[in-house]
């Protein structure tokens, strides 16, 4: 390649002469001795004999016209450079690394605050990678950003640490040989996360992976690979023998494995244990079939004793294992499990007592239970409300044919609560119109204003969701390997068997359960947009069970317009006025400068009266500051 250093020389004392102006070419000898050193060159090809001329020319030409001839050379000598450029880096040429990431176009301002954000520190990350996420979530496999939300496993704020998880398990089984790039079996928290997600991306497929692994492993790390061989059925006597001979962190471990494996060894393992409550606790979620027959074993045998003595004492042991059992149904089916339930039902309320002994203030303790964790209504439920709710989780984990026909059964024979998973079985099987008609036909069981009617709707329809993404409603539940190694799940996603009945979102408007009205929202039916609307506007206006702000935002979901006159009603409602809340909810408002404006001096209006006496009949709770109400007035009408 022959050297082009001479044609930058004269690039560079032209663009300094179309600064500097045309008057000093002639005495520019940095420019003539460039122009000699092109000499070369323009013997060699005619476009540089034509810049060696046009320069030439440009010395020789008359003052008025050295400033055109400048931009014309000057155009022609970039246009030259221009193509003569290269790339290119010393060695070798590699190939990228296989799997998982590609180069993918994006903008300077979309890549950068995405990798400071992934590869920083402090505070406000998350909301960022969040953010980029939703916006654009192909940006993560790209090779520039995907080693870095590698890295970012080891983050020590561990919510953070399972976004990254939860984004790096989205992007599929094509990240796997990133993964094992560099990683150490003995290595820490970050590792311990890489090899959690080669798990629950690479399943049975990477057995030898872990096996290979697990003679160097150490801590956290060796705990996810041995809980990573309850895949691969043939690791039942290796896992038998682990769970023997490893100690803490790493036997617990061991035993989640094997109450996941299918492996023919762990039946007897599983019947020989002395501690039976610890074994439960390693049967959660799990549908094994020597999970489920030993949960199944388990159950009967207490139930048994029970209906053997009605008279047995109610202790604190006995309702931990209970307990246990309850909580091991969930996630499995067949014959053995349905028999567990029928055998529960027929126990009817033989159970609905308080325990034996007393609490520290003397008062007696109910033999009750929480039947949905995250909830605080299904806090305190006895055993005979407490198994309808039991299935009713089992079938949103897992809706087996068994299970669906039992809520049937049990809803025919002992009705009360076990209406619950019949319901939920119907939408997860029947038409619309089906589902619907059972809703009409059991609407005064559903709506009966004691405890019982309004946990059944409430439980019914509080994880139903208007699903964006599938277009569709669906029940989310909410779900989380109790294994300490197993990392966050995706919630269980249910969809209905046909669209939702008007007449679920009536019976809600019926009892008022707003909590399970706002997920319920299509943004793209116009009718449930009205419908919901109006009865939005009716909750906020009256004050209904959720935050106003929260009523606002529902409103807008809903395409409202009729937004005049709903702040001042609230507030005479409420007897609550305070400024900084309805400044909030006014300046986000569709409304124009004006209309705030009006609006805020019905409010002001209000505040002056200090006569509003609200439903507790109270005065009017004032928080009030004047000064930054008339400013605020002023700012709104243009009269600043």
């Amino acid at each position: 390649m022959a050297n082009l250093q001479p044609l930058y020389d004269v690039k560079e004392r032209l663009e300094h002469a179309a600064i500097a102006g045309t008057g000093l070419l002639g005495e520019d000898f940095r420019l003539s001795r460039a122009e000699e050193s092109l000499a070369p060159l323009a013997k060699a090809s005619p476009v540089f004999a034509r810049i060696s001329g046009e320069l030439a020319g440009l010395r020789t030409a008359p003052p008025e016209e050295r400033s055109r001839r400048l931009l014309d050379i000057l155009s022609l000598v970039n246009a030259v450079a221009y193509t003569q450029g290269a790339t290119g880096a010393e060695g070798p040429l590699c190939p990228l690394p296989v799997g998982g990431s590609a180069y993918r176009p994006a903008a300077y301002s979309q890549l950068h605050p995405l990798q400071e954000a992934l590869a920083g520190t402090g505070g406000g990350r998350m909301a960022l990678i969040q953010s980029a996420r939703e916006a654009h979530p192909e940006l993560f496999a790209d090779l520039r950003v995907l080693p870095a939300l590698i890295a970012g496993l080891g983050e020590s704020y561990a919510e953070l640490a399972d976004l990254h998880f939860d984004i790096l398990r989205s992007q599929g089984p094509a990240v796997i040989p990133r993964l094992k790039e560099g990683f150490d079996p003995a290595g820490k928290r970050d590792m311990a996360r890489r090899a959690a997600l080669i798990d629950a991306l690479g399943g049975a497929a990477e057995n030898d992976f872990y096996l290979s692994q697990l003679p160097r492993s150490r801590r956290l790390v060796r705990a996810a690979l041995l809980y990573a061989l309850r895949h691969h059925s043939a690791n039942g006597p290796k896992l038998v023998a682990l769970c023997r001979s490893e100690r803490g962190d790493n036997r617990a471990a061991a035993h989640w494995a094997l109450a996941r494996s299918e492996a023919p060894e762990a039946l007897d393992y599983w019947r020989s244990m002395e501690d039976k409550d610890a074994l439960l606790g390693y049967m959660r979620l799990s549908s094994s079939g020597t999970a489920t027959a030993v949960t199944a074993e388990l159950f009967h045998e207490a139930l048994d004793r029970l209906a053997q003595d009605p008279a047995l004492p109610l202790t604190q042991a006995l309702w931990e294992r209970i307990d246990r059992l309850r909580l091991a149904l969930e996630g499995k089916s067949g014959p053995a499990v349905c028999g567990c339930y029928q055998q529960a039902a027929a126990l009817g309320t033989a159970l609905d007592r308080p325990m034996e002994g007393r609490d520290k203030l003397g008062k007696s303790k109910p033999f009750a239970f929480v039947c949905v964790p995250y909830s605080d209504i299904f806090h305190g439920f006895p055993f005979s409300q407490m198994m309808p709710l039991t299935l009713n989780n089992a079938l949103l984990l897992s809706p087996a044919p068994d299970l669906l026909a039992l809520a049937e059964e049990l809803f025919a024979r002992y009705g009360g609560l076990w209406i619950v998973p019949y319901l939920t079985a119907a939408l997860l099987t029947k038409s619309s119109q089906e589902a619907g008609a059972l809703a009409e036909t059991y609407r005064q069981d559903l709506c009966r204003q004691d405890g019982q009617g309004r946990t059944a709707l409430y439980a019914l329809l509080v994880q139903l969701n208007w699903v964006e993404k599938r277009g569709q409603y669906a029940f989310l539940h909410p779900v989380r390997d109790p294994a300490p190694t197993g990392g966050i799940c995706p919630p269980a996603c249910r969809p209905l068997a046909g669209p939702l009945a008007p007449v679920w979102s009536g019976l809600l408007m019926e009892a008022g359960e707003d909590r399970c009205l706002q997920y319920l929202l299509d943004p793209a039916d116009p009718a449930m947009r009205e419908k919901l609307g109006t009865y939005f506007y009716r909750q906020a206006v009256s004050g209904g069970k959720l935050p106003l702000s929260s009523y606002f935002d529902l409103l807008r979901a809903c395409g409202w317009t009729k937004w005049t006159g709903l702040l001042p009603q609230w507030v005479r409602q409420s007897g609550e006025l305070r400024y900084y809340t309805v400044m909030t909810i006014l300046r986000e408002l569709p409304l124009s400068d004006r209309e705030k404006a009006a609006e805020l001096r019905r409010l002001d209006q209000i505040a002056r009266e200090h006569l509003v006496r609200g439903r507790t009949g109270q005065r009017l709770r004032l928080d009030w500051p004047e000064a930054l109400v008339k400013r605020q007035l002023e700012s709104w009408e243009g009269t600043v």
